[in-house]
């Protein structure tokens, strides 16, 4: 089927773009780009689809590094950053958010929480978060939108409910 090898080739594109990307900052093997049809999350989309293997919990060194808050960050904008170009490859028109951030009141609130100059509750944590974060949709989001471009952030709701649900 045509559309299903357009998607093969989108999508062995974006995991190249996503391997390039990550190969800066990710420390573990790099395993390459492969196709597999034996995986239902890729097998069964219809749009180019690609799954990203950090490394193996199992493994210590990868376990420590994907369970570092910086080399989160890290992996997050390498992803996003590949996402956009690969975006940009299909002509869109993308803009590139990073959360909290991408607003003054965002940069403050980033600075804040990873400067750990003082201590902050989870709750206030995840209240600032939100803060940044109604601030980015208000100031960098909606218009953007508006204007028919594509978002592309690091980071964004779900992420809250992981970190602060993980930390209790």
């Amino acid at each position: 089927d045509l559309q299903v090898n357009e998607f093969l080739r989108e999508s062995e594109r974006a995991g190249a773009l996503i391997q390039s990307h990550l190969a800066d900052v990710h420390t573990g093997v790099n395993r390459g780009v492969r196709q597999s049809n034996r995986l239902a999350v890729l097998n069964t989309a219809r749009r180019p689809a690609v799954l990203v293997e950090m490394g193996y919990s199992t493994h210590p060194g990868d376990a420590r590094f994907m369970t570092d808050r910086a080399s989160q960050r890290r992996m997050a904008g390498a992803l996003a950053d590949a996402i956009v170009a690969w975006l940009a490859e299909r002509g869109h028109d993308v803009v590139r958010c990073q959360d909290p951030g991408s607003t003054p009141l965002g940069e403050a609130v980033r600075e804040l929480l990873l400067g750990h100059r003082v201590p902050i509750a989870r709750r206030a944590e995840m209240l600032l978060f939100m803060a940044a974060r109604a601030q980015l949709v208000d100031d960098v989001i909606r218009p953007a939108l508006e204007r028919g471009q594509t978002i592309v952030s690091d980071r964004f709701l779900l992420a809250n409910a992981v970190y602060q649900g993980h930390a209790g």
